[in-house]
């Protein structure tokens, strides 16, 4: 009731400071104030014409402009509130700026580019939460998981009740094979009502993992309305629609999940299963390819390639791929089901699976999620895939 009341008397304020500003359109105390109430009210596009007022009338002010910036970056247009913080920061080192230049070029794709605008600044102890979550978000997104969770350790102590930064720590423990942390920080995230994107996805992923598609699905789906440019949550999306062998789901979500995420191997291996399941060989023998490209040392890549080419009939295609899965690996899990498949062996269903299930003894995370699971919901559909319509 008492946040209601707030918005309540900040729409008030804003409304009334509006109305003295239509009398006196060039004050700048009032436009400042019109434009920082907007803001208050997450109103960007109210307070967009205050701002270009502003900035028309005090040009040379360090102050209206960077609230034209904070207008712009409300806005999420972050190429063209990055260079007003730019030039700022270079004639003011402020940590404050350099995280509101920092954030443009997070979002931006520019991770490397926001480490090094926060470099002065990120050694400080009593860094805001936002400051430590962006550093962590960012060297996670450039591979260096090993500085995200130095960071983490640093200022978990401090910082146990940012939902916000527990859930990008969880990510970054998940993506490093620390489990247990992953899951410790996102159930911590998520305790108290908060939603954040990352605690969503580790929640996501471990119902994929204990085969709950619909539960991941629903989690999924929940992180995809927060950021919907996210790649690793179309994959998701596609794997969970995968187990529930909703095959034109799941191919849909997987390609989107490679528009965004083009050089993710595990993806295009997904995907090129996807295809198989889907009597697609050519279109799944084209996703392996481009796996291949990205890594041509994966023996499970050229093993997939091999059991594809079997599948059309192209025998001497698959021994040649088959072979090169082998000496990368001899005990290649797709170069098994490669092997039956020259064999003529997919027609007895319970002999591949027997068979499949044997060499992935021990094995996980070869289509995404575990491939014990996989096989005994998905792999039924390989043997009706030994006749494939394109």
């Amino acid at each position: 009731m008492q946040q209601q009341t707030s918005q309540e008397d900040l729409t008030r304020q804003r409304d009334r400071t509006e109305e003295y500003l239509a009398a006196d359109p060039t004050n700048k105390k009032l436009l400042t104030r019109a434009i920082e109430l907007n803001l208050a009210l997450s109103n960007p596009a109210g307070a967009e014409p205050h701002a270009a007022a502003a900035v028309a009338a005090f040009p040379q002010d360090p102050m209206i402009v960077c609230l034209q910036a904070h207008v712009f970056a409300a806005q999420q247009r972050w190429s063209d509130a990055a260079p007003i913080y730019a030039a700022l920061l270079s004639q003011i080192s402020d940590p404050d700026l350099a995280f509101s230049l920092a954030t443009c070029q997070f979002w931006l794709g520019q991770h490397q580019a926001a480490l090094d605008t926060m470099a002065p600044f990120e050694r400080a102890p009593d860094l805001p939460a936002a400051t430590v979550t962006l550093l962590v978000r960012a060297n996670h997104h450039i591979g260096n998981t090993a500085r995200a969770i130095e960071l983490i350790e640093q200022h978990e102590a401090r910082l146990s009740a940012d939902p916000v930064f527990l859930a990008a720590a969880s990510l970054a423990y998940a993506d490093s094979n620390k489990g247990a942390e992953a899951i410790r920080l996102s159930e911590a995230a998520l305790a108290h009502g908060a939603r954040p994107l990352e605690a969503l996805v580790v929640s996501a992923t471990l119902c994929l993992e204990d085969a709950d598609a619909d539960g991941a699905l629903a989690l999924f789906q929940e992180a995809l309305a927060l950021n919907p440019q996210e790649g690793r949550i179309w994959n998701g999306l596609g794997m969970a629609n995968l187990l529930k062998r909703d095959f034109p789901a799941a191919g849909q979500q997987l390609e989107r999940a490679a528009e965004l995420m083009p050089s993710n191997i595990a993806n295009w291996t997904s995907l090129g299963w996807c295809r198989v399941m889907s009597n697609q060989p050519a279109k799944a023998d084209a996703a392996f390819s481009r796996a291949l490209e990205l890594n041509p040392d994966m023996s499970e890549t050229h093993g997939s390639i091999a059991f594809v080419a079997a599948l059309r009939g192209e025998r001497v295609a698959a021994e040649a791929a088959l072979q090169r899965a082998l000496r990368l690996n001899p005990q290649s899990v797709t170069g098994t089901m490669a092997r039956m498949a020259l064999d003529g062996k997919l027609s007895d269903l319970e002999q591949f699976r027997s068979t499949t299930l044997k060499a992935t003894a021990g094995r996980t995370n070869l289509f995404g999620v575990d491939f014990k699971v996989v096989a005994e919901r998905v792999l039924d559909v390989a043997s009706p895939a030994a006749h494939p319509k394109q």
